[in-house]
């Protein structure tokens, strides 16, 4: 789970674990440190519950990342077409000069940047927040009917390297591809078909 960036500390943020041979559990957090801990059962529940608290926390600051975002782009917008207009009258009014240009649009250009960095800042939020939140909402169903059905995972089970999806490989999924498997399980639901049944073969006299 890389949402670091929209966590509260990088350094108790887990970004997801692994395994080892050893029997070892290797924790990596957002400040790209790696806490080993030996692997029990209950050790792994336990990051687990911890990277789910996590994810609750994204899930439910959709709203909010969503008015950030149309709040700087808002801003962004009206800067550049500020910045366009002005110029547009200078080059009308004045004769061009490309010294004059670059002296007016840095100072510019320096006060807007920033409002559009947090707009794709916002953005990006937006988008892992609406990722996290259909694995949170779908994860119980799309693995059950997975079992049964592989074209609910489709292409993305080679992605996250197993028959699940889960808190710890979600994240490897883009926000398109989650929306597939979502999109995947509602036609399995509405289809009602029973995948366990083994066509018959006609035997003929």
């Amino acid at each position: 789970m890389k949402m670091k960036d929209y966590y509260n500390s990088e350094v108790d943020f887990i970004e997801n674990y692994r395994i080892t041979k050893n029997k070892e559990i290797h924790v990596r957090y957002g400040d790209n440190h790696t806490w080993i801990i030996p692997y029990t059962k209950e050790n792994e529940e336990t990051i687990k519950f911890k990277m789910l608290n996590q994810a609750k926390i994204i899930s439910n600051k959709k709203d909010l990342y969503k008015k950030r975002k149309n709040k700087y782009f808002a801003y962004s917008s009206l800067g550049l077409l500020g910045v366009g207009l002005l110029n547009f009258y200078l080059n009308r009014k004045f004769p061009f000069d490309l010294t004059k240009f670059v002296f007016i649009n840095i100072p510019l250009t320096a006060v807007y940047l920033p409002v559009i960095s947090k707009h794709i800042k916002s953005k990006i939020q937006l988008k892992e927040a609406k990722k996290v939140s259909i694995f949170l909402e779908h994860e119980r169903e799309i693995n059950e009917r997975g079992k049964t059905n592989p074209n609910i995972l489709g292409s993305s089970a080679k992605k996250i390297k197993g028959p699940d999806l889960t808190i710890n490989n979600y994240d490897l999924l883009s926000l398109n591809e989650l929306r597939n498997i979502r999109n995947n399980l509602l036609r399995d639901k509405h289809l009602k078909v029973d995948y366990k049944v083994k066509e018959k073969t006609l035997k003929f006299r």
